[in-house]
């Protein structure tokens, strides 16, 4: 099956799948999925795949929201310790 046009293909075979990819023997080669030894699953079709979307685009906006919000902690936490009169090398020293 040519994968070439379907967004976040790899997602949304592990979510037909329901395990990540390392732990199952599928191949893709060139956006073709050359190998597909699953037991009890045959390959999915595109529809099949694309029924995945909205989860896929979700579990997405969720690790960008988690990135962002690291990095907001980040900074909340260095500004923080400068209220606290730490200096900029010393904020260094503890974060690194």
């Amino acid at each position: 099956m040519n994968i070439k046009n379907i967004t976040n293909a790899i997602r949304k075979i592990e979510k037909y799948l329901g395990v990540k990819m390392d732990t199952v023997e599928v191949e893709i080669v060139d956006d073709v999925i050359t190998t597909w030894n699953v037991s009890g699953k045959s390959i999915p079709t595109a529809d099949q795949l694309n029924a995945f979307d909205t989860e896929v685009l979700a579990d997405i906006k969720a690790e960008e929201d988690a990135v962002t919000k690291k990095a907001a902690d980040k900074e909340s936490g260095k500004t923080k310790l400068k209220e606290l009169g730490l200096s900029d090398d010393q904020i260094a020293a503890l974060i690194s």
